[in-house]
This record gives C-alpha cells, sequence and structure tokens, in this order.
C-alpha cells in the first residue's frame, strides 16, 4: 500500500506547503523514495456546492518527481512542462470540477485506482 500525505483541510495548512518526492535519497530524511502521484477527490460543479455524498472521484497524475504546493493559491509540478492545477476557493480545478481532497503518495496506485491514472491537459486545468 503506498504512503499517503491526504490534504483535507486546506484552511489550516501553513502558508508555504512543498511536498517532495524524488528519485534517490531524500535529502531532508535520508530514505530512499519513489515517484509521486496526485489522486483528485471529493469533487463537485460547483466551490460552493454542498455535497450529500463524498462527491466526484477525479483523476491521479503522475508518477512526477515532485509536487509544490504554495500559499493555498496552486499545485507545481513537472520539471519539464511545468503543469499548475489552481486551488480556488480552497478547492483544487480541473476539468470544470472543484476537488475538496487531494492525496499525494508514492506510488503505482493500486486496485481500482489504477483506472484514474490520466495525462494531464493543461488546457483542462485552467480556470476561467
Amino acid at each position: 500500500m503506498p504512503r499517503a500525505l491526504r490534504l483535507t483541510s486546506v484552511a489550516k495548512l501553513p502558508a508555504l506547503f512543498v511536498f517532495w518526492i524524488g528519485r534517490g535519497t531524500c535529502p531532508l530524511i535520508g530514505k530512499e523514495q519513489g515517484m509521486a502521484f496526485l489522486k483528485l477527490f471529493h469533487g463537485r460543479t460547483m466551490p460552493n456546492e454542498q455535497l450529500t455524498t463524498w462527491g466526484e472521484d477525479g483523476p491521479i497524475f503522475g508518477p512526477y518527481s515532485y509536487f509544490h504546493h504554495t500559499y493555498l493559491a496552486d499545485i507545481k509540478f513537472d520539471e519539464e512542462e511545468f503543469h499548475e492545477l489552481a486551488i480556488v476557493e480552497g478547492l483544487v480545478f480541473y476539468d470544470g470540477m472543484y476537488y475538496g481532497d487531494w492525496s499525494i503518495f508514492d506510488g503505482p496506485p493500486d486496485g481500482s485506482d489504477i483506472g484514474l491514472i490520466a495525462d494531464f491537459v493543461p488546457e483542462l486545468a485552467r480556470h476561467r
């Protein structure tokens, strides 16, 4: 089972948050690390939508060497393409959906999550 860091209450995070999973040995903890995946879930179509269920599962992006989250504004990843997901009203926006939860884990995904792996499409990450 992959190790995961689940971010469920964005408002309680410090102003700067960086999660690093790189190839080789992590300089912060001195342990061998894998590649990172980002899973979006608890999705809804409008930021202020009150959900009566857990919402929609979103895509899983990865593997990437890092995810960088700054000032509750965005999540950046991919050293070559410089991908970016916007955080709107505390929710991650992608493909017309707003996701209240996301997990960063060293993969690969297992079980039913395998079917959620998707290529990141920058155009789908642009918030109006």
